[in-house]
């Protein structure tokens, strides 16, 4: 009899199981039909985007950690009983599980797919128009040109926004941090009639290089004092000179030419430079390492110069920086440091 008893109740359990499938789900996250969705939950590994509403289903797109994408519906059940929305990314139409989604919050430029978007990069210079996030670059627009938004926004590796834009013709990636809604720029174009047409200012020149420095056995001071020179100076992906420094690059430079070091070109080469250091006993001059800012696992390093303060290339919009690292976006980020004075 408990033979018996035990099996009905196992089937019992299976027709239950078997009926909860077969009903609808709610969705995990109430997304904005029409709106924004950011990638999420993933553990750095990134989402697929699938061409129907099953695991099994063909992957048209893998999108990473934190990109963005437009909700078109949902949400729907799926094979597995699961919810998924129907979503757009970049003319690419399918289906992510909702699991792996969350409404987009803070800055989006205020920029909407299908509606035309001002360049506007307050200085008067061009904005480069490239063939991906941090690619290659197609070709320059100027300040105050029109461009047609395609989608997005993406974060790249610095988490700053890309757009998915055209213009004249060619489409490509431009930063949003330079592109305005119509409306901002007439009401910036009100503001400056009601102040006297005053003209834009002239563009800031690029800082001149400081003179070769003199190698030094001057320790971590040494290190930092001379990261402190190159303040301001711009950011280029793969640079390791002062006409555009990466984060690593920026590192290898310093330490060649403050102290004769020979550093390895990336930030995991670098992590293995002299030796470990607790957080509570930072130097100036000691390597900080982050991670997870644009990629599951270490991804940044700046050079320590105290007061809870590190100098770093960041990004191309804000260049050589100095910014706290235990702030409320550095601070959870803390990889490790290294000291190599």
């Amino acid at each position: 009899m408990a033979y018996l008893r035990l099996l009905s109740l196992l089937v019992v359990a299976n027709v239950i199981g078997a009926l909860a499938l077969a009903m609808p789900v709610a969705a995990d996250t109430d997304l904005p039909i029409g709106g924004q969705a950011q990638v999420y939950y993933t553990d750095g590994e990134g989402v697929r985007i699938r061409e129907r509403a099953s695991v099994h289903s063909d992957t048209l797109k893998v999108l990473e950690e934190g990109w963005r994408v437009t909700v078109l519906q949902g949400p729907v059940t799926g094979e597995d009983g699961a919810a998924w929305f129907n979503v757009s990314h970049v003319g690419t139409t399918g289906y992510i599980k909702a699991d792996y989604l969350t409404t987009a919050t803070g800055e989006t430029g205020g920029l909407m797919p299908g509606e035309p978007a001002k360049i506007w990069t307050d200085d008067g210079t061009t904005l480069r128009l490239r063939e991906r996030v941090e690619g290659e670059v197609l070709l320059t627009m100027p300040h105050g040109g029109t461009a047609m938004v395609l989608d997005g926004p993406a974060l790249d590796s610095q988490n700053r926004r890309w757009y998915n834009i055209t213009y004249e013709g060619t489409a490509g990636w431009a930063l949003g941090a330079y592109l305005r809604p119509t409306e901002y720029v007439v009401a910036q174009r009100d503001a400056t009639s009601r102040a006297g047409n005053r003209p834009a200012p002239a563009p800031t020149p690029a800082p001149a290089p400081p003179a070769e420095p003199k190698r030094t056995a001057g320790g971590g001071a040494a290190l930092a004092a001379l990261a402190r020179e190159y303040l301001g100076y711009p950011y280029v992906f793969g640079g390791s000179s002062p006409a555009g420094f990466d984060c690593s690059g920026f590192v290898k430079y310093v330490a060649a030419h403050a102290l004769g070091i020979q550093l390895g070109r990336d930030v995991f080469a670098q992590i293995n430079a002299g030796v470990p250091v607790a957080p509570d006993d930072l130097r100036p001059g000691d390597l900080v390492f982050q991670k997870n800012t644009y990629r599951w696992g270490l991804s940044h390093v700046g050079i320590y110069i105290g007061n809870g303060q590190m100098i770093s290339a960041q990004s191309e919009s804000t260049g050589v920086r100095i910014q706290h690292i235990w702030d409320g976006y550095w601070g959870p980020r803390f990889y490790g440091a290294r000291r190599i004075a």
